[in-house]
């Protein structure tokens, strides 16, 4: 029986999803370290029943708690259908597949505070990104607050945001750091616009070109 290999899995409620987890892990381990490697179908089927039991764990869990457990399965499966995800990664899905997704888990969901924090910074991280790419070039100063002091809020956090030049003068750099708990997080991401000539090569004329880009989108 495919099933056999790992134990059935019976989470009791969202109060215990760190103790779900390790147990998992432990169970996992335990077998790995008697030399009981299961095969890909029984990889599968162990994967199947735990995000089984995690989607009854987390239902109705805030965002936070959501987006970190469905990231640890991103690329190997796909955690709402609870199914392998298409591609050839799932397709030979192996016991080192799920070692990295209970490794993600378990450096998401066991390890405190700090732990979520990285996961609402990775979540303000992809809305900043999310915004550059929104925000038409002329606009950037206005909208994303560029060298304001007070920087803009997303995702109630207070995000003081920067574009440069890039050093070779190819395409423009967007910067970003932001406080969550009492850390700083820092980012930062290409950006190119189609309409701004990247070709000019002295750093004067550069700079004459950037203000002539800028007011050419106005």
């Amino acid at each position: 029986v495919l099933c056999a290999w790992f134990m059935e899995l019976q989470p009791p409620g969202l109060a215990q999803l760190q103790e779900y987890l390790r147990d998992a892990a432990q169970h996992v381990q335990k077998r790995l370290s008697q030399n009981d490697s299961p095969t890909p179908l029984q990889v599968q089927a162990f994967v199947k029943s735990l995000v089984k039991g995690l989607s009854r764990l987390i239902d109705g869990a805030p965002q936070q708690i959501l987006a970190g457990v469905q990231s640890a399965f991103r690329g190997f499966w796909d955690f709402e259908s609870n199914a392998a995800s298409p591609g050839a990664a799932s397709a030979v899905m192996g016991v080192q597949h799920l070692v990295y997704i209970l490794q993600k888990l378990e450096n998401t969901f066991l390890r405190g505070q700090q732990v979520m924090e990285a996961v609402q910074a990775e979540l303000t991280h992809q809305a900043i990104r999310k915004k550059i790419a929104q925000v038409a070039f002329h606009d950037h100063s206005r909208v994303l607050q560029l060298g304001n002091k007070g920087g803009m809020e997303l995702l109630g956090a207070e995000v003081r945001i920067s574009r440069r030049l890039a050093g070779d003068r190819s395409h423009h750099v967007f910067h970003w750091k932001f406080n969550l708990g009492g850390q700083q997080f820092f980012g930062s991401a290409p950006y190119w616009d189609d309409r701004f000539d990247y070709a000019v090569q002295d750093g004067r004329q550069f700079q004459q070109v950037e203000c002539r880009a800028h007011e050419s989108h106005a």
